[in-house]
């Protein structure tokens, strides 16, 4: 045990000094020694009986923690799954210190850990002198812990060698994260454009409806008007021949023929003739042109959705095992410009002499795709899929290796950093800073020497850990179960 873990756990045994204050809780950082600080609680809390627990599922957690506890603590350590034999040995039990490992997991009322105090009978630690300390780097709930007269929280201060991610995002160590898969977004793309392509279809083919709708309405003006014209060119004609018959009647025909013309207004019939056989014509052109982009966003929408059937084909062929051709791939992604490709090579320049490299991706087939748009981008590299890292990174790499993994490495996880190079944590719709800080962030701060390494992740959502850091969490409120803090419920 360091200095620092040596005093936290007196911090923490000295609040229990207060015989109301029945449960902790124990902040300190990712990595910051936090095995040290659990042992420097056993040892200055006094007790009868120890349990260790977690709400995580996670036989890796298992077997990291009882490797770092002595032999006789082991029996009592247990993760989730396991959580119903700690049940059976904490139930008759008094004078009872029970750690709870990463305490915002399972840990809200009528979750696992809940659940599992109310079959244990723990409904009043107080009477069965039971202490709770509750450990975690990412607490939500420490509002609940200040306000309320039986428990408390103890924030750990690191030793100055600690590296926090706090520091890391100060050296410039924590770069954006981007899509290193790409096909999401591609069928993203591929959606829209099939949603816009049908919009242009509608509204163009409602602009068709329309003009035609006007054609006719103008056509049978101008058929009436041209009647109205041949009707009165009719009788004006039928009157020139009255006055050819007699002279008699001229000045009489003259005045009729004149009255004619002016009721008639045969000249504005002809300037009305001619207006809507404009309209008429200019009509047909911007149907002809409507009807052309109709036809266009036809086809394309068509194209579109025949991608995206190719892009569910060649997913289900992933997804099955099968191999991709080089031009399936670029397909699925947009061509060989697509900006995944882009992101990758973006690593680059983070690179110089062999390393490991933990590059984190979805499951399915999201995962075997980022490893093909990798093996396209780095060509002389070796490409290892969830494999145990323990022993791998003990020894340095021969030439660059890319290690890909799905949901290993989360909290609690220690790695060995001397030969690490880039962590890539994958993106989300809905990132949370629990899991950000718990991820590849959280891997890699603690006591080490590597000054190098860069993790692509969230850097705002590291700026807003160290803001509720500084404020000690007092803005996090959840409701958890009073049992859970230290009173009978």
């Amino acid at each position: 045990m360091f200095p620092n873990q040596i005093r936290f756990g007196k911090d923490i045994a000295n609040a229990f000094g207060d015989p109301k204050i029945r449960s902790i809780l124990a902040v300190a950082m990712t990595q910051s020694g936090k095995t040290g600080s659990m042992l420097s609680v056993i040892e200055h809390v006094p007790h009868e009986h120890v349990f260790l627990i977690t709400g995580l599922s996670s036989v890796e957690w298992m077997d990291q923690t009882k490797s770092r506890f002595p032999e006789k603590y082991r029996d009592h350590i247990f993760h989730r799954n396991q959580l119903p034999t700690f049940v059976k040995l904490v139930k008759n039990l008094s004078n009872v210190l029970i750690i709870i490992d990463e305490n915002q997991v399972a840990f809200k009322k009528d979750q696992t850990i809940h659940k599992c105090f109310v079959q244990a009978g723990l409904m009043d630690l107080e009477a069965r002198n039971i202490r709770l300390v509750h450990f975690t780097a990412t607490p939500s709930n420490t509002e609940d812990f200040v306000n309320l007269p039986f428990s408390k929280v103890v924030l750990m201060n690191p030793d100055s060698s600690y590296v926090s991610a706090f520091q890391l995002l100060q050296d410039g160590r924590i770069l954006e994260y981007k899509d290193l898969c790409g096909v999401d977004k591609e069928r993203a793309d591929l959606r829209a454009r099939i949603l816009d392509h049908a919009a242009l279809v509608k509204e163009y083919d409602e602009h068709i409806k329309s003009h035609k709708f006007l054609m006719r309405k103008t056509a049978v003006i101008l058929k009436n008007q041209l009647a109205l014209q041949k009707k009165t060119n009719a009788n004006i004609e039928k009157l020139l021949l009255r006055i050819d018959k007699t002279h008699d009647i001229l000045k009489k025909s003259e005045h009729m023929l004149e009255k004619l013309v002016l009721s008639s207004d045969l000249e504005q019939v002809n300037l009305l003739i001619r207006q809507n056989q404009n309209s008429l014509d200019q009509s047909e052109s911007s149907l002809k042109e409507y009807q052309q982009i109709k036809d266009d966003s036809t086809k394309r929408l068509a194209d579109a959705k025949n991608a995206l059937l190719e892009s569910d084909r060649l997913l289900e062929k992933l997804e099955k095992g099968a191999s991709l051709q080089d031009k399936e791939q670029l397909l699925l992604v947009g061509g060989e410009q697509a900006n995944v490709f882009q992101h990758i090579r973006e690593i680059q320049k983070y690179i110089d002499l062999p390393k490991y490299h933990i590059i984190r991706t979805s499951h399915s087939y999201y995962h075997t795709l980022t490893i093909l748009h990798f093996k396209r981008v780095f060509k002389n590299a070796d490409f290892l899929s969830d494999v145990d890292m323990d022993d791998l990174l003990a020894k340095p790499p021969l030439r660059h290796t890319f290690l890909f993994i799905k949901e290993k490495l989360r909290c609690a996880k220690t790695l060995v950093k001397d030969h690490l190079g880039v962590l890539y944590e994958r993106i989300t719709d809905k990132p949370q800073m629990e899991t950000i800080l718990q991820g590849l962030v959280g891997r890699l701060t603690g006591y080490h020497n590597n000054k190098n390494s860069v993790v692509f992740s969230n850097p705002q959502l590291v700026k807003d850990y160290k803001t509720h850091w500084d404020q000690q969490f007092r803005k996090h409120k959840t409701v958890i179960p009073q049992i859970m803090l230290g009173t009978s419920i």
